[in-house]
């Protein structure tokens, strides 16, 4: 994801939505050292590997979720955007409607391929 894509879901964050970022492991991790830096000082930042996420202190979330060995660990989640970071992920058909279920309870629900 470009830096045009991190302000995106920076502005989302300060706007108060919520948003999962799901990419493979080391662009998920490269992702979450991206975004962190455009983070305020008061935004709470939550580095546990496999668990990273962040949360802005206007309400916003940002978490992360790596596609691969356990791929469908979106179940129960809910979020307004879903970024999706991964050009083979939107194969999987199952994988896509999990993906919209997750916004499907949000009135700004938006699934989002990375740019």
């Amino acid at each position: 994801m470009n830096r045009y894509g991190w302000e995106g879901v920076a502005r989302d964050l300060a706007a108060g939505r919520s948003v999962v970022y799901v990419g493979r492991g080391v662009a998920c991790r490269a992702a979450f050292e991206s975004i962190s830096e455009l983070m305020p000082e008061a935004a709470r930042v939550f580095r546990a590997n496999g668990a990273e996420r962040i949360e802005h202190p206007s309400g916003g979330s940002l978490r992360f979720r790596r596609v691969g060995a356990w791929r469908h660990n979106l179940r129960g989640l809910a979020a307004d955007v879903v970024v999706l970071d991964d050009p083979e992920a939107d194969r999987d058909l199952d994988f896509i409607h999990e993906l919209m279920s997750c916004v499907a309870g949000s009135p700004h629900g938006e699934v989002l391929r990375a740019c």
